[in-house]
Protein backbone atom coordinates (compact mmCIF):
# COMPACT_ATOMS: atom_id res chain seq x y z
CA UNK A 1 0.00 0.00 0.00
CA UNK A 2 3.26 2.35 0.33
CA UNK A 3 3.53 2.49 -3.41
CA UNK A 4 0.71 3.87 -5.74
CA UNK A 5 1.28 2.77 -9.26
CA UNK A 6 0.65 5.50 -11.99
CA UNK A 7 -2.57 4.61 -13.37
CA UNK A 8 -4.02 4.88 -10.09
CA UNK A 9 -2.51 8.65 -10.05
CA UNK A 10 -3.57 9.64 -13.05
CA UNK A 11 -7.03 8.01 -12.85
CA UNK A 12 -7.57 10.43 -9.69
CA UNK A 13 -7.07 13.34 -11.37
CA UNK A 14 -8.87 13.38 -14.92
CA UNK A 15 -9.42 17.07 -14.80
CA UNK A 16 -6.28 18.09 -14.46
CA UNK A 17 -4.87 16.09 -17.52
CA UNK A 18 -3.79 19.14 -19.39
CA UNK A 19 -7.25 20.88 -19.50
CA UNK A 20 -7.78 24.36 -18.13
CA UNK A 21 -7.05 25.02 -14.32
CA UNK A 22 -9.42 25.44 -11.89
CA UNK A 23 -10.18 28.87 -11.05
CA UNK A 24 -9.81 30.28 -7.29
CA UNK A 25 -13.06 31.78 -5.95
CA UNK A 26 -12.65 35.87 -5.96
CA UNK A 27 -13.55 37.41 -3.38
CA UNK A 28 -17.46 40.14 -3.66
CA UNK A 29 -16.52 43.49 -5.05
CA UNK A 30 -16.88 46.31 -3.20
CA UNK A 31 -20.88 47.88 -2.92
CA UNK A 32 -20.71 50.89 -5.45
CA UNK A 33 -20.78 53.81 -3.21
CA UNK A 34 -16.96 52.74 -1.57
CA UNK A 35 -15.56 53.76 -4.59
CA UNK A 36 -16.61 57.64 -4.62
CA UNK A 37 -14.72 60.12 -3.20
CA UNK A 38 -15.81 62.02 -0.19
CA UNK A 39 -14.47 65.15 1.19
CA UNK A 40 -12.79 68.11 -0.23
CA UNK A 41 -13.32 68.61 -4.35
CA UNK A 42 -10.67 71.32 -4.13
CA UNK A 43 -8.40 68.79 -2.90
CA UNK A 44 -8.81 66.55 -5.81
CA UNK A 45 -8.23 69.16 -8.24
CA UNK A 46 -4.94 69.94 -6.20
CA UNK A 47 -4.33 66.28 -6.58
CA UNK A 48 -5.12 65.93 -10.35
CA UNK A 49 -3.10 68.96 -10.74
CA UNK A 50 -0.05 68.01 -8.77
CA UNK A 51 -0.15 64.24 -10.98
CA UNK A 52 -0.12 66.49 -14.36
CA UNK A 53 2.99 68.70 -13.55
CA UNK A 54 4.45 65.34 -12.15
CA UNK A 55 3.90 63.92 -15.77
CA UNK A 56 5.09 67.14 -17.34
CA UNK A 57 8.35 67.06 -15.36
CA UNK A 58 9.16 63.04 -16.02
CA UNK A 59 8.48 63.82 -19.33
CA UNK A 60 10.73 66.79 -19.75
CA UNK A 61 13.56 64.71 -17.84
CA UNK A 62 12.90 62.10 -20.27
CA UNK A 63 13.24 64.48 -23.61
CA UNK A 64 16.21 66.07 -21.88
CA UNK A 65 17.96 62.81 -20.79
CA UNK A 66 17.35 61.40 -24.19
CA UNK A 67 18.60 64.65 -25.89
CA UNK A 68 21.92 64.77 -23.32
CA UNK A 69 22.40 60.41 -24.85
CA UNK A 70 21.83 61.61 -28.44
CA UNK A 71 24.39 64.41 -28.32
CA UNK A 72 26.83 62.01 -26.63
CA UNK A 73 26.31 59.81 -28.79
CA UNK A 74 26.80 61.94 -32.07
CA UNK A 75 30.26 63.09 -30.34
CA UNK A 76 31.39 59.80 -29.71
CA UNK A 77 30.24 58.46 -33.31
CA UNK A 78 32.60 61.90 -34.43
CA UNK A 79 35.55 60.83 -32.44
CA UNK A 80 35.78 57.37 -33.28
CA UNK A 81 35.23 58.56 -37.48
CA UNK A 82 38.45 60.93 -36.41
CA UNK A 83 40.65 58.41 -35.18
CA UNK A 84 39.60 55.81 -37.96
CA UNK A 85 40.13 58.23 -40.70
CA UNK A 86 43.86 59.37 -39.34
CA UNK A 87 44.94 55.65 -38.89
CA UNK A 88 43.90 55.56 -42.74
CA UNK A 89 45.46 58.28 -43.64
CA UNK A 90 48.84 56.86 -41.76
CA UNK A 91 48.04 53.67 -43.54
CA UNK A 92 48.15 55.50 -46.84
CA UNK A 93 51.42 57.13 -46.34
CA UNK A 94 53.31 54.23 -45.05
CA UNK A 95 52.38 53.06 -48.75
CA UNK A 96 52.93 56.52 -50.55
CA UNK A 97 56.50 56.24 -48.61
CA UNK A 98 57.41 52.78 -50.06
CA UNK A 99 56.26 54.13 -54.10
CA UNK A 100 59.18 54.99 -56.11
CA UNK A 101 59.66 59.04 -57.19
CA UNK A 102 60.80 58.12 -60.60
CA UNK A 103 58.59 56.86 -62.96
CA UNK A 104 61.76 54.71 -64.86
CA UNK A 105 61.83 52.41 -62.10
CA UNK A 106 57.94 51.26 -63.09
CA UNK A 107 56.88 49.10 -66.33
CA UNK A 108 55.75 51.64 -68.62
CA UNK A 109 56.56 54.63 -66.67
CA UNK A 110 56.22 56.39 -69.91
CA UNK A 111 53.07 56.14 -70.23
CA UNK A 112 51.95 58.29 -66.68
CA UNK A 113 52.24 61.67 -66.69
CA UNK A 114 52.87 61.75 -62.79
CA UNK A 115 54.71 60.26 -60.64
CA UNK A 116 53.26 57.73 -57.90
CA UNK A 117 53.75 59.46 -54.61
CA UNK A 118 52.93 62.53 -56.85
CA UNK A 119 49.42 60.72 -57.58
CA UNK A 120 48.79 59.68 -53.90
CA UNK A 121 49.38 63.06 -52.46
CA UNK A 122 47.00 64.33 -54.31
CA UNK A 123 44.80 62.01 -53.49
CA UNK A 124 45.05 62.33 -49.92
CA UNK A 125 44.20 65.97 -50.46
CA UNK A 126 40.79 65.13 -52.57
CA UNK A 127 40.49 62.78 -49.40
CA UNK A 128 40.69 65.60 -46.74
CA UNK A 129 38.40 67.68 -48.70
CA UNK A 130 35.68 65.08 -49.32
CA UNK A 131 36.01 63.91 -45.21
CA UNK A 132 35.55 67.23 -44.03
CA UNK A 133 32.64 68.04 -46.10
CA UNK A 134 31.46 64.76 -45.02
CA UNK A 135 31.71 65.92 -41.29
CA UNK A 136 29.91 69.01 -42.12
CA UNK A 137 27.48 67.08 -43.59
CA UNK A 138 27.19 64.88 -40.78
CA UNK A 139 27.29 67.61 -38.27
CA UNK A 140 24.45 69.47 -40.21
CA UNK A 141 22.36 66.57 -39.98
CA UNK A 142 22.62 65.58 -36.48
CA UNK A 143 21.56 69.24 -35.45
CA UNK A 144 18.54 69.13 -37.99
CA UNK A 145 17.24 65.74 -36.02
CA UNK A 146 18.20 67.62 -32.51
CA UNK A 147 16.33 70.95 -33.55
CA UNK A 148 13.31 68.45 -34.78
CA UNK A 149 13.21 66.86 -31.12
CA UNK A 150 13.29 70.29 -29.97
CA UNK A 151 10.02 71.37 -31.50
CA UNK A 152 8.69 67.88 -31.37
CA UNK A 153 8.99 68.18 -27.02
CA UNK A 154 7.92 72.33 -27.59
CA UNK A 155 4.86 70.88 -29.36
CA UNK A 156 4.32 68.13 -26.84
CA UNK A 157 4.77 70.14 -23.99
CA UNK A 158 2.51 72.87 -25.02
CA UNK A 159 -0.43 70.33 -25.94
CA UNK A 160 -0.38 69.05 -22.33
CA UNK A 161 -0.63 72.77 -21.08
CA UNK A 162 -3.27 73.18 -22.95
CA UNK A 163 -5.06 70.31 -21.99
CA UNK A 164 -4.21 70.92 -18.44
CA UNK A 165 -6.27 74.66 -18.63
CA UNK A 166 -8.80 72.88 -20.65
CA UNK A 167 -9.34 70.49 -17.55
CA UNK A 168 -9.15 73.38 -15.39
CA UNK A 169 -12.04 75.76 -16.97
CA UNK A 170 -15.09 75.46 -14.94
CA UNK A 171 -17.96 73.47 -17.07
CA UNK A 172 -19.88 76.57 -17.53
CA UNK A 173 -16.79 78.06 -19.38
CA UNK A 174 -16.72 75.07 -20.91
CA UNK A 175 -20.09 75.03 -22.41
CA UNK A 176 -19.75 78.43 -23.49
CA UNK A 177 -16.11 77.51 -25.74
CA UNK A 178 -17.97 74.47 -26.91
CA UNK A 179 -21.28 76.42 -28.00
CA UNK A 180 -19.36 78.93 -29.65
CA UNK A 181 -17.08 76.60 -31.66
CA UNK A 182 -20.58 74.80 -32.64
CA UNK A 183 -21.04 78.51 -34.03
Amino acid sequence: MGKKSKKNENAAMPMFQGGPLPVPPVPFAPPLGAWKQTGNQDGAKDDASEKKENIKSTVKSFWTQKMDMRKSTIENNKEQWNKFFGYLMEMQDTFTASLPDDLSSLPYGQLFCMAPKDVMKRLKEFEEMANQHFVEQADSFADFCIQGEKQLYDFVSTAMDSAAKKDDEPEEEKTSAEEAAAK
